[in-house]
């Protein structure tokens, strides 16, 4: 990543994220709250098209100042901005759509549970039998020892100078 795409994020973060949620915070048990709702609910769906739109459009000139432009203008007109998107695009767009996206959410959240889990037994599983492969080859590696010959001449001549049991002269 190159610098400007590092600062345009932390702008972005700065700008999308904390100023907005401050003045959230401020609108608590207001009116103005249902606006700041619409900014969360605009910001939310520009970060979900941020992802497309970063692996499909990335590589076009001023694609990442352009990012940037938007979420200034809703940041900096907000909570103007971010009702009128709301209100003209998204809450068109989201009553259309909406009975298609509940069900991807409900099959999403369904199976992503469940998945998740046998996803990551499976590779605790197979973690642990690497894991006990690689111990059990290192616990049974033989140690490096003389040779056999060696060995049995070298106890053979120990033994007859030490006998294993004391020697009595029985005279």
């Amino acid at each position: 990543m190159c610098f400007f795409g590092f600062v345009t994020r932390v702008l972005v973060i700065v700008f999308g994220v904390i100023v907005p949620a401050r003045h959230t915070q401020n609108a608590l048990g207001e009116e103005e709250l249902n606006a700041w709702a619409k900014y969360w609910i605009v910001y939310a769906w520009l970060i979900c098209i941020e992802l497309f739109g970063d692996a499909l459009f990335s590589w076009l000139p001023l694609y990442v100042e352009a990012k940037l432009l938007v979420v200034l203008w809703v940041v900096i007109a907000a909570p103007q901005s971010s009702v009128w998107v709301f209100d003209e695009i998204l809450d068109p767009l989201l009553i259309r759509h909406l009975p298609q996206i509940d069900e991807l959410l409900q099959r999403s959240k369904r199976y992503l549970l469940g998945d998740a889990i046998s996803h990551s037994s499976e590779l605790c599983f197979r973690s642990l039998d690497t894991i006990s492969s690689i111990v059990s080859q290192i616990w049974h590696t033989p140690s490096a020892t003389p040779d056999n010959d060696a060995h049995s001449v070298l106890s053979t001549a120990t033994e007859a100078n030490n006998p294993p049991f004391p020697v009595k002269n029985f005279e």
